[in-house]
């Protein structure tokens, strides 16, 4: 009827509970950034204004560790049941290539990073993908812009799950093997810019000028891991502005001042396939690659640099066509790096 999909009504529950799950992330990952000001100011109105009070007291007091320092990370929180719903809808699998060495701190950029990132966020901030068990003793974080850390009320979420700062600043305290071991920090050198050419019928990767993640492994030290997520890119259709239109241009205006691409999520609905903000039920297999070895440089070359970036490079090329036939569907799928 009207060209749309409808599903069963006989869905069992346990899968109904999984398109909520996903539906409640999914929204606050695209509009959290509205909502949790909107709450804030609307709390202002009500009775319970001197709650808004109370919170901005406390983040006066926690300002300077949330994001940074994470030590309001919480396994608890990481082990929610609507994280193993949101990991089960799909479903998310890692795949595990080489053995890691649990008294190494590892930078990990994963691409694509398709609208949302979602493999790579559930695989760092939650304890259902396997991830935990195919590499005992490594702890995962997640490198998000520091904007969102400004958030009401998304902060704490973000803080508890195991995001970080992605700044310098904040990725060299995590990375110190004097402070830290096994520290394992998930990251998308792409971002926004990679967010925009997402496209179902490719991988496409924004990385030839991201050089920012080679420089803070060589003054780490940290050891690089590539991570490719197979069927990231086809969760959701793909949705693209011409950059003369108003609309594009508001997206490039939201994307150079708040670093979010801010395209609005198109899969399914609730109760048909047809349209919606759930995303598609398409499984996704991270597949964590070999380590790439960096030496510990403190004031780095743009030589050295450039030969760690050509490294991972090639590193998520070879990642890619390695595993391209066992996880994906289109056997004659692009990778294009931009």
């Amino acid at each position: 009827m009207f060209n749309i999909k409808w599903a069963p009504l006989n869905v069992p529950l346990r899968r109904r509970l999984q398109t909520l799950s996903i539906f409640c992330i999914v929204f606050l990952a695209s509009y959290g950034i509205f909502a949790g000001y909107i709450f804030f100011i609307a709390l202002l109105w009500t009775r319970l204004w001197w709650l808004d009070v109370l919170y901005i007291l406390y983040a006066l007091y926690n300002n300077c560790s949330a994001g940074f320092y994470s030590h309001s990370r919480s396994e608890w929180y990481r082990s929610w049941r609507i994280w193993k719903y949101c990991v089960e809808y799909f479903p998310i699998k890692v795949v595990k290539t080489v053995d890691l060495d649990p008294s190494k701190n590892y930078l990990a950029p994963s691409h694509p990073h398709a609208l949302l990132m979602v493999s790579q966020w559930f695989t760092a901030t939650s304890n259902w993908t396997g991830f935990q068990e195919a590499f005992p003793g490594l702890i995962t974080y997640i490198a998000s812009v520091p904007t969102r850390f400004g958030i009401p009320f998304e902060r704490e979420l973000l803080v508890h799950s195991g995001a970080c700062m992605a700044t310098e600043e904040c990725l060299l305290y995590h990375l110190d093997n004097k402070k830290h071991k096994g520290n394992f920090i998930v990251m998308n050198p792409g971002g926004s810019a990679e967010v925009m050419i997402t496209r179902n019928d490719s991988y496409n990767l924004y990385l030839k000028n991201r050089k920012g993640f080679a420089r803070v492994a060589l003054k780490a030290g940290a050891t690089i891991v590539p991570i490719f997520s197979f069927g990231e890119n086809k969760i959701f259709d793909s949705v693209a502005f011409r950059p003369d239109t108003l609309l594009g241009r508001f997206q490039k205006w939201a994307r150079d001042h708040t670093k979010f691409g801010l395209i609005p999520p198109s899969g399914r609905g609730f109760f048909q396939y047809s349209f919606g903000m759930i995303p598609h039920r398409i499984p996704i297999y991270v597949v964590v690659g070999a380590p790439i070895d960096v030496p510990q440089v403190l004031d780095p070359t743009r030589e050295q640099i450039d030969e760690i970036h050509e490294k991972f490079v090639q590193a998520i090329t070879d990642l890619f066509h390695e595993h391209k036939h066992k996880y994906e569907s289109d056997p004659n799928i692009r990778l294009n790096i931009y």
